[in-house]
């Protein structure tokens, strides 16, 4: 994510995991951020869906 204003997330990484706007986090490096949300997908749980 670019930004002119924020000079400190410039050539960063963001990663978005809520539908705030800013609902996310910045990282260095792409794997940082990869890992990241990986963690925040293990917090969900999957829905089993009815077999029927």
């Amino acid at each position: 994510m670019y930004s002119d204003e924020i000079p400190n997330t410039l050539g960063k990484f963001y990663v978005s995991y809520n539908d705030k706007p800013m609902g996310g986090q910045f990282f260095e490096t792409a794997k940082e951020g990869l890992d990241f949300y990986a963690d925040k997908l293990k917090e969900k749980k999957p829905i089993q869906w009815d077999k029927n």
